[in-house]
């Protein structure tokens, strides 16, 4: 019996070593090619240790377009702050995940004063979101990521793992490189009403049922996300980012939950669904272009005041 132990302990340590060796080297290839946050998607080839950061983006793809296409460079330059972006789009990434980003940015003793949340409140009714296998996929390997993540709490969580795994193997990884568009300038010509209420009517099928298991765990996420926020001194803020679709059919229970949340922790919700109604500032109905994001953040971020 304590020979077969051995073997077997044996057997899955040369199997690490043949597994964690090459997907190394494949990271590390990657990593040195230099990366900013505004050139790349991933959270963790530019992220570093002991940073201090004024402003943090959390959320999906309406939270990484304040870093795209340099905007990263023009929304520091309007607020005049240091930010960091952990923004995840391309429905890679659910509000789980987006809380274990978080914790991790915190883990590396990185500290930031305030936290932009920015919320489509459709993403808290999305049963597709929490079990996207490839959230990971273009961050490099890190073991120290790794661990923290298999004891972490989630739905879907050795699919994520094993696609991570798999996919710095895979010849588009190597190929991986920062990236080097400057500026959004594609616009919305004008708006496709039918398209728009079809594209309206998919989104409500998320909220139609706002008391459903998937929306009572998507509170229960974001209260430990306030919780972390709060135990590390980050002010949090949640913004409903603005869009060309009308008001959607979830935005009042979700409203109505972040503003019990104001009067419990103390945080700040703003709801700027209907604030830009303009379609040259949007590349697509719900995304702001460049243009867009420039005059968002001078608009309205730039009047969000740390306390």
């Amino acid at each position: 019996m304590k020979r077969f132990l051995f073997q077997l302990v044996k057997y899955l340590i040369i199997l690490m070593i043949l597994i964690c060796v090459p997907i190394s080297v494949t990271s590390t290839l990657v990593k040195n090619k230099g990366f900013l946050n505004s050139e790349t998607e991933s959270n963790l080839l530019f992220l570093k240790e002991k940073n201090e950061y004024d402003i943090a983006f959390l959320g999906i793809s309406q939270a990484r377009n304040f870093s795209r296409h340099g905007n990263h460079d023009r929304v520091e330059g309007i607020l005049n702050k240091k930010i960091v972006n952990l923004g995840q789009g391309g429905a890679v990434c659910g509000i789980n995940e987006q809380l274990f980003y978080l914790d991790y940015f915190y883990s590396k003793k990185n500290t930031v004063k305030q936290l932009y949340y920015i919320l489509p409140p459709q993403l808290m009714f999305s049963d597709t979101h929490p079990f996207a296998t490839n959230t990971f996929d273009i961050e490099p390997f890190d073991m120290s990521f790794l661990t923290r993540y298999i004891f972490f709490d989630s739905e879907n969580k050795y699919g994520r793992i094993h696609s991570y795994l798999r996919s710095k193997l895979e010849k588009k990884w190597l190929y991986y490189a920062p990236e080097t568009k400057k500026k959004q300038t594609q616009v919305v010509e004008e708006i496709d009403y039918l398209s728009a209420k079809k594209k309206t009517l998919v989104d409500d099928t998320w909220s139609s049922r706002p008391d459903s298991d998937r929306f009572k765990k998507s509170k229960q996420v974001l209260m430990k996300t306030i919780d972390l926020a709060l135990s590390h001194k980050t002010e949090i803020i949640f913004i409903i980012p603005p869009n060309l679709l009308g008001t959607k059919r979830g935005l009042t229970k979700v409203y109505e939950f972040l503003k019990t949340m104001e009067n419990i922790k103390g945080i700040k919700v703003y709801d700027f669904s209907q604030s830009v109604l303009n379609p040259e500032y949007y590349y697509d109905y719900h995304h702001l272009n460049s243009d867009g994001v420039i005059y968002f953040t001078e608009n309205y971020l730039k009047n969000i005041r740390i306390k």
